[in-house]
């Protein structure tokens, strides 16, 4: 302000007072947007940003010594955050390796990385083993920052493809809307039953279900009887009748194969036997020709 009386209360720094209340303005939102949420009141009280800045000094000086092992704590402690994006996490981490930093225990950025991929959620474990063999020079925070938030667009473009429209049904309302079907009908099991089991029977249907136990399982369903009311006459266990009993199908059939066997050896034993007094009149009269022969040459000799 210059001159004398009148004048005396006369400002003529008026654009300099403007350019310094924008500036500290600006400041002001800097220091506020950078800093906590439970900080924000403490700065609230404060005319000017020199008064902001001179509130937080204070306060991280009397408290630095007490904040370097929460700020590890909270820094090495840190999760992936479901309902948060790539750009909120890898934010998050930055900011509290530069909290450590201000308190005199900096990070390298290769902590940093390392900090980052850990905390990756599961989904992103494609991209884990894809970054665990790029080389070391390549493994830094800006390609990793880049290639993150490529993949998370990926993934999210592939989440969207596979949920294509709110008028598809989903396959469980479409299952939803179906009515229950027999576990074992006969729609979905072929007939089976004049199949034989056991050495020389077909394979190519291993597995499947018999028109016996298809029966059974519709009966079940039908509920023309229950499972517990089902006692076998010949094994005594239950859920199948005699008829159906797996055990006693299999004993007559070895039953059938033993005696099937004892037929083969008799038929093989009245073979031998034949054939043993075949050779033993051969042998009988190729004896009686030698000795007609040498006889003769004798008597002719003499």
């Amino acid at each position: 302000m210059k001159g004398t009386g009148s004048q005396a209360n006369v400002v003529t720094n008026k654009e300099a007072i403007k350019t310094w209340k924008q500036q500290d303005c600006q400041a002001r939102g800097y220091l506020l947007s950078t800093t906590e949420v439970t900080q924000h009141k403490l700065l609230l009280a404060c005319r000017n940003a020199h008064e902001m800045w001179e509130a937080l000094s204070a306060q991280h000086i009397n408290h630095a010594a007490n904040n370097q092992y929460d700020l590890q704590a909270r820094f090495y402690d840190y999760r992936h955050q479901p309902s948060k994006d790539m750009k909120y996490h890898i934010a998050e981490i930055k900011n509290l390796a530069h909290l450590v930093a201000d308190v005199g225990l900096p990070l390298t950025e290769q902590q940093i990385v390392t900090k980052i991929v850990c905390t990756l959620p599961q989904t992103f474990q494609s991209f884990i083993s894809s970054w665990r063999h790029l080389p070391k020079d390549g493994k830094t925070l800006a390609v990793l920052t880049t290639s993150l938030l490529q993949e998370e667009r990926s993934l999210a473009k592939w989440k969207n493809q596979d949920n294509v429209s709110g008028d598809v049904p989903t396959q469980e309302a479409a299952l939803a809307v179906q009515p229950p079907t027999p576990p074992f009908s006969s729609n979905n099991y072929k007939d089976t039953s004049n199949r034989r089991r056991g050495r020389g029977a077909s394979h190519n249907l291993r597995g499947s279900y018999t028109q016996t136990r298809q029966n059974q399982s519709q009966r079940r369903w039908n509920g023309e009887r229950s499972p517990e009311q089902i006692v076998c006459g010949y094994c005594h266990k239950p859920n199948h009748t005699e008829e159906e009993c797996r055990t006693k199908q299999r004993h007559e059939r070895v039953k059938k194969e033993i005696e099937d066997l004892k037929k083969n050896t008799k038929r093989d034993n009245g073979a031998i036997a034949m054939d043993t007094t075949c050779n033993r009149r051969r042998r009988l009269i190729s004896f009686l020709l030698t000795f007609v022969c040498i006889s003769s040459a004798f008597l002719n000799y003499r």
